[in-house]
């Protein structure tokens, strides 16, 4: 019984001065794979790259209304505003993602 106590005494201890505070899941943008990601009380994790939080517009929910114009070089172009609904995503990626250069499909690497 004695024994028990020490070794969940140790387990909690070691939990607690661990610089991990939780462990996340979210899945790769990219190749949809699962990736656990621990985050510290600083705010910084392991295990993935972040880019950021997107607004995607759910299609039918609303439509694009001309708000303003701007002026890029000599060239203008409509500002437009979603009325509808939109999904809140957050970016992620995998390291092999990550680590693929941009001119090749890593999907294909993951496959074979």
């Amino acid at each position: 019984m004695e024994r028990s106590s020490r070794v969940s005494e140790k387990r909690f201890h070691a939990r607690e001065n661990s610089k991990f505070v939780r462990k996340i899941r979210r899945r790769c943008l990219i190749c949809g794979k699962w990736m656990r990601i621990r985050l510290t009380k600083s705010g910084r994790y392991d295990k993935g790259h972040f880019f950021s939080k997107l607004e995607l517009p759910i299609k039918g929910t609303g439509e694009h209304v001309k708000v303003d114009t701007i002026k890029i070089r000599e060239t203008e172009h409509d500002v437009v505003k979603w009325t509808g609904k939109v999904k809140k995503i957050e970016y992620w990626e995998c390291d092999t993602c990550y680590e693929t250069p941009e001119d090749e499909d890593p999907i294909p690497l993951l496959v074979g």
